[in-house]
């Protein structure tokens, strides 16, 4: 698996993640993806997302790398650069996505094991992951990684439970 950005040539793939993807877990596989938009434009707007270009008041900068086995988009990956009030709370520096057919295969843990050097070449020194109460999945993978419980946080806003890991890097 080779995790990386999205060039123009991977097109093909990408047009099979949105056929595939399912919204798991209300995780943003296509931030940024306006329905009227071209793939060229959609690269654009990742980059400029990496950049911290003309982003919104309540976003932080954020590199969106994708999951490849051979020619194939297995997942995607979000680093975000820092963490602002929200992300602090339940959004954390890193959320992954796995397309359903390629769950279960080990995929999340293997992207979450290259994307953490990724994370020092970007300053930080610690990571914060979140997952849903009930996504014992997840907690599984940021597990795995030495991530440390903190605790148990309610939104208070009808959504679950977030629970915050920390990972040292």
């Amino acid at each position: 698996m080779i995790l990386r950005e999205l060039t123009i040539k991977d097109q093909a793939a990408f047009n099979k993640l949105l056929d595939e993807w399912d919204g798991a877990a209300g995780f943003s596989m296509l931030y940024g993806l306006l329905a009227e938009m071209d793939f060229g434009s959609y690269i654009k707007v990742l980059s400029e997302m990496r950049d911290g270009i003309n982003l919104k008041d309540d976003q932080v900068p954020a590199s969106s790398l994708f999951a490849f086995v051979d020619d194939e988009i297995v997942g995607k990956i979000s680093v975000r650069h820092r963490l602002n009030d929200h992300l602090k709370k339940v959004g954390g520096n890193i959320g992954y996505g796995v397309l359903p057919a390629h769950r279960r295969k080990g995929y999340a843990s293997e992207m979450l094991r290259l994307a953490l050097p990724y994370c020092r070449t970007l300053g930080l020194d610690k990571v914060l992951i979140t997952c849903d109460e009930g996504n014992e999945a997840s907690a599984k993978v940021i597990l795995k990684h030495e991530g440390v419980l903190e605790n148990l946080f309610d939104p208070k806003d009808g959504s679950s439970k977030k629970k915050r890991f920390w990972i040292q890097l």
